[in-house]
């Protein structure tokens, strides 16, 4: 007379079942997706490489790697370098110039009257130029990513 109740665990079981099923046919997870998501945002790399002295001066290898979507006419950040004490060394501008669309350059910077080993971190403050077709003038710093092959700590 009555239909057979299914158990309250196996209604959430088929439920769940039926979701899955839904997302496979799909072809990707919420997992799969958001990560695209992220791989397809703009970014600007930005890599601490080295840190070696060359004469009076630290000498800072950077790789940086434009993937923002477009060419970039001028480029810069502004960076804090730190002394071994943790205390603020100087704050400069470092230029990368021309940064063509999905290119890697390496760029070097000679840091005058620096001894890399009294150096304890950089911090990219922001930036300071970033000037390109349909770039706006903070896409620079917020989609920026660094990286660090160093002892040195960086960040942004």
């Amino acid at each position: 007379m009555f239909p057979k109740l299914l158990h309250p665990l196996s209604a959430v079981a088929a439920l769940l079942l039926s979701i899955a099923a839904h997302a496979e046919g799909q072809g990707q997870t919420v997992q799969d997706q958001t990560a695209q998501g992220r791989a397809n945002a703009p970014v600007f790399r930005l890599e601490l490489n080295g840190a070696a002295p060359e004469g009076d001066a630290c000498r800072l290898t950077f790789v940086a790697t434009n993937d923002l979507g477009a060419t970039l006419e001028a480029s810069g950040f502004e960076m804090v370098l730190f002394d071994a004490k943790g205390m603020v060394d100087r704050m400069t501008v470092f230029d990368f110039g021309r940064m063509p669309r999905g290119k890697t350059l390496v760029k070097r910077f000679d840091v005058p009257k620096t001894d890399c080993a009294g150096l304890s971190r950089i911090l990219v403050n922001g930036a300071a130029r970033c000037e390109g077709e349909g770039i706006d003038a903070r896409t620079c710093g917020d989609a920026l990513a660094t990286g660090n092959k160093t002892e040195l700590a960086f960040s942004k």
